[in-house]
């Protein structure tokens, strides 16, 4: 095997291990705050100990695990003020995504978005929560694929793993069993549909303000629910 076949094998095996333990987080199988035991990872994934370290290093750079000196390595837990920064932070580069789409939008890609918002209707008549958040999770890297900008799909492709985050939370009853589940998905589908029929008349200031105050939605849920766990 060459020194390059070996870096891309040790790659996949880091990779492996990633989405092994994002998935876990993300499904909250792994919960905030709750220790990762390397060994049991190792044990689990039947590895090496270098690749499950390097994806554990890489979770710390993306801010979902935090090392504590002397602890060691936990779920990291989101706080009032990630809330706030990273829906801020997802509404301006949303709103610059939209003029990107804007410029390339195809009529065959503007239907595979439409089919989305379709099957995540779909999904939401059934009661499947968690679908329709893969569902979205497609339709945002449909749109990042359409801007042809690598800077902002790598920047809101990082955005994207803690709103996954914080979404699932939400809809796996982990933050609030009380919100209603129906009314938010059946929101969240209503802005997609909107954003493109505006998109599709060509009105790209209308397209911008409905991204805008979709984060800013968001943005306000989350806040008082997380706000009114930190005060219970």
């Amino acid at each position: 095997m060459s020194i390059e076949d070996n870096r891309l094998d040790k790659d996949r095996k880091q990779d492996i291990a990633y989405d092994f333990l994002m998935e876990k987080i993300i499904s909250l199988q792994i919960l905030p705050g709750q220790y990762i035991n390397e060994g049991e990872i190792i044990s689990q994934l039947k590895c090496s100990r270098t690749p499950v370290r390097e994806a554990i290093q890489r979770l710390i750079s993306d801010k979902i695990l935090e090392s504590i000196p002397g602890k060691g390595t936990y779920v990291s837990k989101i706080t009032i003020e990630d809330i706030i920064a990273i829906y801020d932070f997802r509404s301006v580069l949303d709103s610059y995504l939209v003029q990107l789409v804007a410029k390339n939008l195809t009529d065959k890609a503007l239907t595979e978005l439409e089919e989305n918002v379709r099957k995540q209707r779909e999904a939401i008549n059934r009661g499947d929560y968690i679908h329709r958040l893969v569902l979205d999770k497609e339709f945002n890297h449909l749109m990042l694929d359409l801007a042809r900008n690598d800077w902002l799909k790598d920047a809101i492709s990082r955005l994207l793993i803690h709103t996954d985050r914080i979404s699932n939370q939400l809809y796996r009853n982990y933050i609030s069993p009380s919100v209603d589940l129906e009314r938010q998905a059946t929101y969240s589908a209503d802005t997609r549909a909107n954003l493109l029929a505006e998109l599709k008349a060509g009105d790209l200031e209308k397209a911008q303000i409905i991204v805008e105050e979709r984060w800013l939605h968001f943005k306000r849920l989350y806040f008082d629910i997380f706000k009114q766990r930190a005060n219970i």
